[in-house]
């Protein structure tokens, strides 16, 4: 039998039942003192719903606080017959984005896609095409309840959908249409890559 010695992390929770290491894992950006094991994990009940099938990033916010992760999100680009694109106010920051959000554990990134469309906007979408996928520096990000994150965003234009525009209240505050000519300027900043290349779209599957 292997023995796996693993990392263990500091958590946030004050709940929790917590174990010192004298290994603790260099270069991690905590201080090592106070870890939890996989057992601790999967046994307390304060950090059984990071296990979930769904709120996976929420889950993990309750373990590690506001440190920086690694987030993979799925995002749509809606275009009516116009070729305008659907962008919606954020209530967290007044910004305009595009729908999207976080992959759970174990979805499919088209569904992930069609679901935060869904819930954000009340949009339904048949047909959703990959426009590109986005990472690196431009997509590193802090919420502004603290949260970092460095995305890797993988985009979709939908132009075949169906259903009426009704905001998610709790996270957009409006939804509306532009011209790629006429984009507000404050687009939310791990959206900014996207627009900029919608507005010179040579090469991409973007009508102007």
């Amino acid at each position: 039998m292997v023995e796996c010695h693993l990392a263990k992390v500091k958590v946030a929770s004050p709940n929790l039942v917590f174990r010192s290491t004298t290994e603790p894992f260099e270069g991690f950006p905590l201080d090592g003192s106070l870890f939890i094991t996989f057992e601790d994990y999967f046994n307390n009940s304060d950090c059984t719903v990071a296990a979930d099938m769904s709120d996976y990033i929420m889950g993990l916010r309750k373990l590690v606080g506001h440190i920086p992760l690694l987030q993979c999100g799925a995002s749509v680009i809606v275009e009516n017959t116009k070729g305008e694109i659907l962008l919606q106010q954020r209530a967290d920051n007044n910004c305009w984005s595009y729908s999207g959000g976080s992959v759970e554990l174990d979805e499919d990134v088209e569904e992930t896609a069609r679901r935060e469309l869904f819930e954000e906007t009340g949009l339904t979408a048949h047909t959703l095409e990959l426009f590109g996928i986005f990472s690196g520096k431009e997509l590193h990000y802090v919420y502004p309840n603290g949260d970092e994150v460095s995305c890797i965003d993988i985009v979709y234009i939908c132009r075949d959908y169906c259903g009426q525009l009704n905001a998610d209240l709790a996270e957009v505050k409006d939804l509306a249409f532009f011209s790629i000519d006429s984009l507000p300027d404050n687009i939310s900043p791990p959206n900014v890559c996207v627009p900029e290349i919608c507005g010179n779209a040579e090469g991409r599957d973007i009508e102007r």
